[in-house]
């Protein structure tokens, strides 16, 4: 048996995007990031 993984609950289960929704607009999320010294990295 074949599967495309087109459908969102089989995208779901690999971790991937469901391609649903109308895409009309963009989140941005402003990150509060604690002053640091230049040396310091930071990881996400």
């Amino acid at each position: 048996k074949h599967d495309d993984l087109t459908t969102p609950s089989s995208r779901l289960m690999l971790g991937q995007p469901c391609k649903i929704g109308t895409g009309a607009f963009d989140c941005f999320v402003k990150l509060q990031v604690p002053s640091t010294s230049k040396n310091t990295k930071i990881r996400f």
